[in-house]
């Protein structure tokens, strides 16, 4: 327990400072959580789509990958399934991995579901997030020096 004025008020900048430096940490979680999730929704709402027009095929047991047709017609169906299908890996690691950037980890989300990216707007889209989070990472890179 502080015994001074000054030391209370010390004491005090410290619990403000501590509260606001973790609410922008948090805030930053959030940001993170939401701009790959906007990514994912690019892809997922065309997948959707696809499962939606192919129930009947699923229903009937005659789903396959084939395709034919434009825009979301053209996609697999069985593989638009599968982008639902997030794995979770439990192994642990010897070492400590090194981090990917957050930038290089949504474009190779864009790149590696490309085939569900089917409108010149959704592209555009997903560019415009990319750029966001380059710009705010070099705004991040040169407030940390």
């Amino acid at each position: 327990v502080p015994n001074t004025e000054q030391d209370r008020e010390k004491m005090l900048v410290s619990v403000v400072a501590w509260l606001v430096v973790n609410s922008m940490l948090s805030e930053q979680m959030q940001w993170s959580m939401l701009c790959l999730q906007n990514v994912s929704n690019i892809y997922r709402k065309n997948a959707f789509l696809k499962i939606l027009r192919g129930i009947e095929e699923f229903r009937s047991g005659t789903a396959n990958d084939s395709s034919s047709g434009e825009g979301i017609d053209r996609l697999p169906l069985r593989r638009s399934l599968a982008v639902f299908d997030e794995t979770i890996d439990f192994s642990l690691e010897a070492t400590v991995p090194d981090p990917i950037p957050f930038e290089k980890k949504l474009r190779d989300l864009l790149e590696e579901h490309h085939d569900f990216i089917v409108s010149e707007q959704q592209h555009e889209v997903g560019h415009k997030l990319l750029l966001e989070v380059e710009e705010l990472s070099i705004v991040g890179d040169s407030a940390s020096r």
